[in-house]
């Protein structure tokens, strides 16, 4: 993933993790470290930190200036700010539970299928006709 895609996908991730109440602590704090690295790295641009509190509010909508600013500050040549995001989704990954229950493969075209538990599927299968039956 390259840089400042890493800081943002973290910062999401963050945020996401912290508008949960299972979120543990450590998360909790790797988010806020990398809040703080993230506006120190911000704080010498004129409009970084406010693109920043922005993007806390509306991500999809700041994203792309928030990426901007985070390129001109120089975020994607530093390796520390780069750690604390590599933490905090490290952490958020560990919380997110044992993963899929299934691993489905396709070879070659298929045209449905159905994965899971408790998938319900009804199939009507109509015998043509002698009009329709042209074998």
């Amino acid at each position: 993933m390259e840089p400042v895609s890493l800081i943002v996908a973290a910062l999401v991730a963050g945020a996401a993790a912290g508008a949960t109440d299972a979120t543990k602590e450590a998360v909790a704090a790797a988010y806020r470290r990398l809040l703080v690295a993230v506006r120190a790295r911000l704080a010498d641009r004129p409009d970084g930190p406010l693109t920043l509190d922005r993007f806390a509010e509306e991500p999809a909508t700041w994203e792309p200036s928030l990426r901007a600013e985070l390129t001109a500050a120089g975020a994607d040549r530093d390796e520390a700010l780069m750690a604390l995001a590599r933490q905090m989704l490290a952490g958020t990954a560990q919380d997110a539970g044992p993963g899929p229950k299934y691993r489905t493969e396709f070879h070659g075209q298929v045209g449905t299928a159905v994965v899971g538990d408790t998938a319900h599927v009804e199939v009507t299968v109509h015998k043509p006709g002698p009009a329709t039956d042209r074998a």
